[in-house]
């Protein structure tokens, strides 16, 4: 069975964060089938960023800050 990034397992996979995580140079291949190295790369890339960003940053949420950071990281992908 092939599965997919779209589907509810891999919520947090974004092409637009893929991009975001590229322009701070973290190059993470496109991908629509399940690669639970690139999966990993990404996820791991994400944390990276969250602890090496300050932690006034992002100040308490209800939203968890992995979910925080990948949202500003999209949105960070969209920028041209």
């Amino acid at each position: 069975m092939c599965r997919n990034y779209s589907r509810h397992t891999y919520t947090i996979w974004d092409d637009d964060t893929r991009k975001g995580l590229a322009k701070l140079g973290f190059e993470i291949p496109e991908s629509k089938n399940v690669d639970a190295f690139v999966y990993g790369a990404y996820i791991s890339s994400i944390e990276l960023v969250k602890e090496l960003a300050p932690f006034t940053c992002f100040l308490e949420h209800d939203v968890p800050r992995q979910r925080l950071f990948q949202a500003a990281l999209a949105a960070y992908g969209r920028e041209n």
